[in-house]
């Protein structure tokens, strides 16, 4: 992960791909992992440095479009623009709240059986303003596996508009 700052905002860059297998910027504000660590989530915030950070341009599973209507900034559009990357990364990672400061204590686990690391993003709208990032991520978590397709989400024919790739 690397920074950089544009528009007077950091933002944190990290690299990852697309359904085509081209290199995609993936940016997350500074200010968006200050209110995580605020709010106390430092297992969210391993899980961004030793998952999601080297772990998009692994992912193999693409979706395009939540099944769930979501508006945001006016735009009442706005599920149908969210890529979901999906991938079985082989281990998770815990931090303990009281060592939250320590970042020596960050344990690694075997990732969760029969689970799968989603992450969602969106497409950079404002190029004029935040050139570098082409998406910016938004959340990501452990699913529970599909049955049907390996390293996709349980129930994706129902979560998403489209498989773009898996």
């Amino acid at each position: 992960m690397r920074q950089t700052t544009e528009n007077g905002k950091i933002i944190h860059i990290i690299e990852g791909v697309d359904y085509t297998g081209q290199q995609k910027l993936f940016g997350l504000p500074k200010s968006q992992i200050v209110a995580i660590r605020n709010r106390g989530s430092a297992i969210k915030l391993t899980q961004l440095v030793k998952i999601v950070d080297g772990g998009l341009v692994m992912a193999k599973c693409f979706f395009q479009g939540l099944n769930r209507p979501l508006c945001v900034e006016g735009d009442m559009d706005a599920d149908r623009l969210k890529l979901v990357l999906s991938w079985k990364p082989h281990w998770d990672y815990w931090w303990n709240e009281k060592d939250r400061f320590d970042s020596a204590k960050i344990e690694f686990r075997e990732a969760p059986v029969g689970r799968v690391f989603v992450v969602i993003a969106s497409p950079n709208k404002d190029r004029g303003a935040y050139p570098t990032a082409d998406f910016w991520i938004e959340r990501w978590c452990w699913v529970r596996e599909s049955n049907t397709l390996a390293n996709a989400p349980i129930s994706w024919e129902d979560r998403y508009d489209k498989k773009l790739k898996g």
